[in-house]
């Protein structure tokens, strides 16, 4: 079992997101949001997804490094997740590169035209 967005906020609730596969045949994943309580906020669960999602971008990276062995750089973004600031330095600071926003949010849409 991999753990996933695993982080405290400083007096606050711990919770994370467990991220897992059951097998490499099967490729259905599951998640369970741990550490629930009284305390926990809509907030606290926002964040614990955001922090998911980092978690597996790096993993995928990090496959892509190890595939091309060709160090990156930077991380170009784009897509309604963007606008978040939040999740954008939570990525920038787990992958350690720069993380660079397209000036134009919806760019990937450009390709259907």
């Amino acid at each position: 079992m991999r753990h996933i967005g695993i982080k405290r906020l400083a007096g606050k609730p711990f919770t994370y997101i467990l991220r897992y596969i059951r097998n490499a045949v099967d490729t259905h994943y599951f998640s369970a949001i741990c550490g629930l309580s009284e305390e926990t906020t809509s907030e606290h669960i926002v964040r614990a997804t955001l922090e998911a999602i980092c978690f597996q971008v790096r993993d995928i990276l990090e496959s892509m490094r190890k595939d091309c062995g060709i160090p990156m750089t930077k991380l170009m973004v784009d897509g309604g997740m963007t606008a978040n600031n939040l999740f954008l330095q939570l990525q920038a600071d787990l992958v350690g590169i720069s993380v660079v926003r397209a000036k134009m949010q919806e760019t990937t849409a450009l390709v259907c035209i």
